[in-house]
């Protein structure tokens, strides 16, 4: 059991670039808060515009930040995904180098189990032959 665990190959850490990094957005500033107090039918035309446009710049500036961590996440995945593959790629290699070998020792087994065999009944036909002939080497000095 021991021999079988240092045959293992020991865990590979991924490289530092397909490592998962966390990203974290940058915080805006909270949008300026209406004053409760002041309804809507006291602002003028111009400051509802102005206060619609700064919360448009400020969804425009939040959906670009968003937009880009979607796009770092995407390069981070796509990178992952490769060096994720590429590892696959080497394990099937390990994998059907591994089932070669085996096929080869089991191969190799079977031939030898045939050897043996082999030598077995040849090494019994020999006993015998030798066994017949002190048999016949015992009669024959019986009979002198």
């Amino acid at each position: 059991m021991s021999s079988a665990a240092s045959a293992r190959k020991p865990y590979r850490k991924a490289p530092p670039q397909h490592r998962e990094t966390r990203h974290t957005l940058p915080t805006a500033p909270p949008p300026p808060a209406l004053q409760p107090d002041i309804s809507q039918e006291a602002l003028s035309d111009s400051d509802r515009i102005r206060i619609l446009q700064q919360q448009n710049e400020d969804l425009r500036r939040r959906l670009s930040l968003s937009t880009h961590k979607m796009e770092t996440m995407e390069v981070e995945f796509e990178g992952s995904r490769q060096y994720m593959e590429a590892e696959l790629s080497r394990t099937r290699d390990d994998l059907d180098k591994m089932r070669d070998k085996f096929r080869r020792l089991q191969n190799s087994y079977t031939a030898s189990q045939r050897a043996n065999q082999d030598l077995e009944e040849k090494l019994h036909a020999l006993v015998t032959l030798i066994f017949s002939l002190l048999v016949e080497a015992d009669d024959s000095s019986c009979n002198e």
